[in-house]
C-alpha cells in the first residue's frame, strides 16, 4: 500500500479501529501515505508481524500536512467514543520501520502506549541522524523516549536501530539486502523475486 491520500484527515496504510480484536497483520509494505503507515486505534489482541512501514510525514499538498505532521505509527488517541487508554493490546514483532523524509517522526504526537509489546523490530531514519528516532511513553504528555529508555522499559529487547537495507521502497522494491539487521532477526522477505506486479482480478 502506497500513495494513499486522505480527504480531510487520515489516509493510513493499515488502520484498525476501536473494538477490533484478534486481527493478524503480516506480509505488508506500506508507505508514502498521508496518515500513519500503521495505526492501531485501540483494540485488543492484535498481531503485527513481518511488515515494512516507511515514510511518515504527511505529504505537502494535503491541507492538514503542516498542522498535523503525523508519525509512522499511531495508537490510541482521545478521539472516538470514549476510548479507554488501556483498551489496547498488540504484539509488534519482526517489523521494519524506516523514516524516509526530513522532519519525520516515529509515533503520532499526542498518542500513548497501552499494552503493546514490541520485540525484534528494526528502526531507522534515512533522512537524518538516528538520534531523531524517539519512542512513545505510557502516559499522556510524557516526553518521547530514547532507544535506551525504550529498552529499559522492556520494549524491543531483541530489536535494533540500524539500516534495514531496503533495496528501493520508492520503486516498490522491498527486498532486504544481505547484512540487513532485520534478516538477522528472522524477517522473511516479502517479495523475494523482486517488485510485485499489478494484481489482476479474474
Amino acid at each position: 500500500m502506497r500513495n494513499i491520500r486522505g480527504y480531510d484527515y487520515g489516509g493510513e496504510g493499515i488502520y484498525t479501529d476501536e473494538n477490533v480484536a484478534g486481527v493478524y497483520i503480516t506480509g505488508n509494505a506500506a508507505g508514502n501515505v498521508s496518515g500513519a503507515g500503521l495505526y492501531l486505534h485501540c483494540g485488543l489482541n492484535q498481531s503485527v508481524v513481518n511488515n515494512i512501514f516507511w515514510g511518515s510525514r504527511q505529504p505537502s499538498g494535503t491541507h492538514f500536512s503542516e498542522s498535523n505532521p503525523g508519525g509512522l505509527m499511531g495508537t490510541c488517541n482521545t478521539g472516538g467514543v470514549e476510548p479507554q487508554w488501556t483498551n489496547i493490546s498488540a504484539l509488534l514483532l519482526k517489523n521494519v520501520f524506516e523514516l524516509t523524509e526530513e522532519g519525520s517522526q516515529l509515533f503520532n504526537p499526542g498518542n500513548i502506549l497501552g499494552a503493546e509489546v514490541f520485540d525484534s523490530n528494526v528502526y531507522w531514519t534515512s533522512a537524518g541522524s538516528p538520534d531523531a528516532l524517539r519512542w512513545l511513553g505510557n502516559e499522556s504528555n510524557s516526553p518521547m523516549r530514547t532507544w535506551q529508555q525504550w529498552n529499559s522499559g522492556g520494549q524491543d529487547l531483541g530489536g535494533a536501530v540500524g539500516d534495514p537495507l531496503i533495496s528501493d521502497p520508492t520503486s516498490n522494491d522491498f527486498r532486504l539486502l544481505p547484512g540487513s539487521p532485520a534478516l538477522a532477526r528472522g524477517f522473511q522477505q516479502l517479495f523475494p523475486n523482486g517488485p510485485p506486479g499489478p494484481r489482476v482480478s479474474r
